[in-house]
């Protein structure tokens, strides 16, 4: 091949000649061959794809949901963006407790837009965990009679039913978070995380 005719044709590894366009054409044909023996023998590494991934799915259950359950699921949440939870009560009130919103507020954790939610309506939703975090000596735990893999009780003292003074109210919804805080961290440490890698 004249330097002229290598510099015009795209298949500088095909010789000039009457045939070349047979030639090139079989050249290429060659190339992809290699190609795909090459794909086929090289080890693949798996292809994930995180959106399509089953997140582990927690129901946190309470009667009123109102307080200990929210502050539960908000607290849940903050540890792992990746868990789906949620929270419901038996006898749902009518809006979360005001001084629970606040004292979560105080860790940084807004729960404003939360609202109390009846079991019933997770009833069809399967579960790796279900929670109750009723005080079991004062009250009836609720039962969830849906699909779950795992039931697990974290009871707390009801802050709402403490009587005293405006501040003292607060302190005991504190006590309460800072409690439901370090017991779910190590039910997410030692339950939930383990789940995820095995």
């Amino acid at each position: 091949m004249c330097p002229a005719e290598r510099r015009r044709s795209p298949y500088l590894l095909c010789p000039s000649s009457p045939l070349r366009t047979t030639r090139a054409y079989f050249c290429i044909s060659s190339y992809h061959y290699f190609l795909d023996l090459l794909y086929k023998f090289l080890p693949q590494k798996p292809f994930y794809q995180p959106s399509l991934m089953q997140a582990t799915s927690v129901l946190i259950l309470c009667t009123g949901n109102s307080c200990r359950s929210q502050m539960a699921e908000g607290i849940l949440e903050s540890f792992d963006t990746n868990l789906d939870v949620f929270s419901a009560g038996t006898k749902p009130a009518q809006a979360v407790h005001p001084v629970a919103i606040e004292v979560m507020e105080e860790i940084g954790i807004d729960i404003r837009a939360a609202k109390p939610k009846h079991v019933a309506e997770f009833l069809d939703k399967p579960f790796d965990a279900v929670v109750t975090v009723c005080d079991h000596a004062n009250e009836t735990c609720p039962v969830f009679v849906g699909n779950v893999k795992s039931r697990v009780h974290i009871g707390f003292d009801d802050p709402a039913a403490f009587q005293g003074t405006k501040e003292e109210i607060k302190n005991e919804f504190r006590r309460v978070r800072d409690e439901i805080f370090d017991r779910f961290k190590v039910f997410y440490q030692n339950t939930l995380s383990l789940s995820k890698t095995s």
